[in-house]
């Protein structure tokens, strides 16, 4: 997994698609991109320039509807790890094994987080997976 600390300290950006800066979704969809190949729809238009928790929610509700992203039992690495915050399924990040997902939110730059930490362990709404 050397390739995963290429993406360690990238500056959070509100709907940043690119290492200048990332949003969360912004950091899945960089990651997809380079490591798999794969180009990620990007939302950016379904949830506008100021986003809130409700634009989020119903962004990631209507995402995964697509049949390209699947619910997975036993997450690989790769996969996109959807979390509650205020209740609600707004925030994203990249599992890359071991309890651990890369991850970048509006106080922290693009970093590692353990999910099964006090932060998230109660947060996780499940692990999808996107196959074209």
């Amino acid at each position: 997994m050397k390739w995963v600390k290429d993406y360690i300290g990238i500056p959070f950006r509100f709907q940043g698609r690119d290492r200048r800066g990332l949003d969360c979704y912004g950091l899945v969809v960089l990651v997809y991109r380079e490591q798999l190949g794969i180009e990620l729809p990007d939302y950016i238009t379904r949830y506008g320039p100021e986003p809130t928790r409700y634009t989020l929610e119903d962004t990631y509700r209507t995402a995964l509807l697509d049949p390209r992203w699947t619910l997975q039992n036993r997450p690989r690495i790769g996969d996109v790890v959807l979390l509650r915050v205020f209740g609600l399924p707004i925030h994203c990040g990249v599992f890359v094994g071991q309890h651990t997902m890369l991850n970048t939110r509006i106080d922290v730059a693009s970093c590692l987080e353990r999910l099964d930490g006090f932060q998230w362990r109660d947060r996780v709404v499940g692990y999808f997976r996107y196959e074209e």
